[in-house]
């Protein structure tokens, strides 16, 4: 009794979100991460400080392509940063933006706990929440500034009011994810879809899809502002990978499999059956199905079908998640559950040490030579590798900058490279490799920098 009290208090949404607020401000780097959250900051900044969507203080007038929804969440943290300075601080705009994204993977989870409590015990919700947040790639993404996750939490939080019985609620929270990104809003379709099947609607009840307004109405008004497309404007950038290539380095790839990244998906794919036996959870799958699978198909044909640079297949996250949930039916299933939530935690942890995008930068920003097999010459590591090949995917580039961090560097062997195939840490020198193996968690920066050491060697 006493052990299952503990699990229903432990999984009750307030003490959810505290409790991964805690875990994931631990591995918090505090800092951007991306050009493209730099920009979505700057239009921000630009409505707190001139009321303009103009990110450009310069006499040319540039504005950001991406969507405003990202920008208006950033506004608390400007404002925040303003007020501080006027109390004689520093400017904490980024610090506080970064915040966002770990608030943000909290609340999704406290929402996960107010979901899967309805119709699952303590017990089972409590390990759905481990292998949630803990063993899936939601981890890493509290550190990054991306907008997949903001997407679903706002997708969530709408389809939790529909299920309900709050669908006008419902829609117009969902229907907020289409400020994020604007294919978002095909999402939310999904969702009014969804509703029209199980509600059944009539009469004055499809005024409920009276909620779409507010959102399509500030996405249009920001369309006109920038003189950008509906879209949000991204020039010479299409729908041209091959589908087939998309889907299966979504899926099955070495370097950017949806499920490699996030174990507990299997859990989830192979608990479907089992969560669909009542009615509401085959309801409910059916809506997660239809967005993971949609989600699937559209990026799979997007010239950068992979998301780069990013942590494994970010454009999946939402549907990655929403997928994962009915594990919560396999969740008495305890070997199962050991294996996927192990395998979770050892993949997220090579991200959350040193920051997630530090290999890919590395790949991005050097030549990495690697001897042509069965022939003289070299070629380089490049994108195709990281995606497909298993010597020189994320995971195994991490790994090195983990073996780095520990003080336990990897020493290839020479050998035979013309057919063997050249070793991924030796195509950069050991100290490249070192420099790159910080732990990009603030509170270890703070200590780094404060200690003796760092001020004798300027670091």
């Amino acid at each position: 009794m006493r052990g299952a009290v503990t699990a229903a208090t432990l999984t009750r949404p307030a003490v959810v979100f505290a409790v991964f607020t805690l875990v994931y401000l631990l591995t918090w780097g505090g800092h951007l991460t991306t050009g493209d959250g730099t920009i979505k900051l700057a239009w921000a900044t630009a409505l707190v400080d001139h009321q303009s969507a103009d990110i450009d203080p310069g006499p040319d007038v540039e504005y950001s392509k991406y969507g405003i929804g990202h920008s208006l969440a950033a506004v608390p943290a400007v404002v925040a940063s303003r007020l501080v300075q006027r109390l004689g601080g520093p400017r904490i705009e980024a610090p506080a933006y970064m915040l966002l994204f770990v608030i943000n993977g909290a609340l999704w989870l406290a929402l996960a706990s107010a979901y899967l409590r309805r119709h699952h015990g303590p017990r089972a919700v409590l390990v759905t929440l481990a292998l949630l947040g803990l063993g899936t790639i939601w981890w890493p993404y509290t550190k990054l500034d991306f907008t997949e996750p903001l997407v679903l939490t706002t997708l969530f939080g709408g389809f939790l009011f529909v299920r309900t019985g709050r669908p006008t609620a419902g829609v117009a929270v969902a229907a907020f994810a289409g400020l994020f990104k604007p294919e978002a809003f095909g999402a939310v379709a999904i969702i009014v879809g969804w509703w029209a099947w199980i509600a059944r609607p009539a009469g004055r009840q499809w005024l409920a899809i009276a909620g779409l307004v507010p959102a399509i109405a500030i996405h249009l008004a920001t369309v006109v502002a920038r003189g950008t497309s509906l879209s949000g404007g991204y020039p010479g950038e299409l729908f041209s990978t091959p589908l087939a290539v998309g889907l299966y380095g979504s899926l099955f790839s070495a370097g950017k499999s949806v499920f490699l990244f996030s174990p507990p998906l299997i859990v989830g794919v192979m608990g479907a059956r089992r969560f669909a036996e009542t009615r509401e959870g085959r309801e409910d799958l059916v809506c997660f199905m239809l967005i993971f699978v949609t989600q699937l198909v559209l990026y799979a044909g997007w010239w950068d079908w992979s998301g780069d640079d990013a942590w494994g297949p970010r454009f999946l996250i939402p549907g990655t998640m929403l997928m994962c949930l009915p594990a919560v039916a396999l969740a008495n299933r305890h070997l199962v559950v050991a294996l996927a939530l192990s395998a979770g935690i050892a993949v997220q942890m090579l991200a959350v040490l040193p920051s997630p995008l530090n290999y890919v930068l590395l790949v991005r920003e050097r030549q990495m030579p690697r001897a042509l097999l069965f022939d003289d010459g070299q070629n380089r590591v490049d994108f195709e590798d990281v995606r497909f090949n298993p010597r020189y995917t994320q995971l195994a580039g991490h790994w090195i900058l983990l073996r780095h961090m520990i003080g336990l560097p990897p020493s290839p062997a020479p050998g035979d490279e013309r057919r063997a195939g050249t070793p991924l840490a030796a195509v950069v020198p050991a100290e490249v490799w070192a420099s790159r193996a910080r732990a990009d968690i603030f509170w270890v920066r703070l200590l780094r920098d404060r200690s003796p050491s760092a001020g004798a060697t300027g670091e």
